[in-house]
């Protein structure tokens, strides 16, 4: 699926079988900040996971593939 950096950025940290990942703005920012360089032009394409976690009654943002 396609989305935005802003929607990108708000991607949650997550533990999948006892491996952690960091917020998917730790990991794409760097990239991005060097690419602006060449482009403002990003395209997004994310692939969420098939379980999904909530918090407050509100699912939780995260993506497996960037």
């Amino acid at each position: 699926m396609e989305i935005t950096i802003g929607k990108l950025l708000e991607g949650k940290s997550t533990i999948i079988k006892d491996k952690e990942y960091l917020a998917t703005a730790e990991y794409v920012t760097p990239f991005i900040s060097l690419m602006s360089f060449f482009t403002k032009d990003f395209y997004c394409k994310v692939e969420v996971p098939k379980q999904l976690t909530m918090t407050d009654k509100k699912q939780d943002i995260t993506y497996n593939r960037v």
